[in-house]
């Protein structure tokens, strides 16, 4: 025996008048668009209703990934995994961030943002008086290479936040891949 619920054999189809026929009945009076019509912040209404009528014939009004207007980007695939779910990380201490990356890639986060102190976004020495604030110390390949220990840097992009000290970054980085 099959218990499949199949709508659209069970019911005659209905076209949009009569639906709001029946709405404007059931309304017994009110007015329809302020009653069921919602507009937003940004100058859209939203319809409590949609059927393919809606919808311009001929495809997306807004074009398609890789295709004319571009509106939606100029590559079809645009990153073959698609969403990134990316965490920054701004804890000074070396040991607690690379404790925070690894939790964090457990329970979702798939990249990560380390974003320097501000001496390293300054491109300053870390002896400097902004070493340690609203950031992660790092001053040599070794620092990052703890910050991201156990990270598996072949499937988890890493940015950097790194300001005037992006140069340095990048190369202390790059000596943490060859790794």
């Amino acid at each position: 025996m099959t218990n499949s619920l199949n709508l659209t054999q069970d019911f005659p189809a209905v076209d949009y008048q009569s639906w709001r026929a029946l709405v404007e009945q059931a309304l017994k009076g009110a007015d329809f668009d302020k009653k069921l019509t919602t507009r937003l912040y940004d100058g859209i209404t939203l319809q409590p209703l949609y059927t393919k009528a809606d919808w311009v014939a001929q495809g997306d009004p807004s074009g398609f990934p890789g295709f004319a207007p571009f509106a939606r980007g100029g590559s079809a695939a645009n990153g073959v995994q698609g969403w990134d779910i990316r965490q920054v990380f701004l804890n000074p201490d070396l040991k607690k961030t690379n404790r925070e990356i690894l939790k964090d890639l457990e329970r979702g986060v798939t990249s990560v943002l380390l974003r320097l102190d501000a001496a390293g976004r300054a491109g300053l020495d870390p002896d400097s008086e902004l070493a340690g604030i609203d950031g992660v110390m790092v001053a040599t390949a070794d620092d990052l290479d703890s910050a991201l220990g156990g990270v598996l840097l072949d499937i988890c992009p890493v940015s950097l936040d790194a300001g005037a000290g992006a140069p340095a970054a990048a190369a202390m980085l790059a000596e943490v891949w060859r790794k």
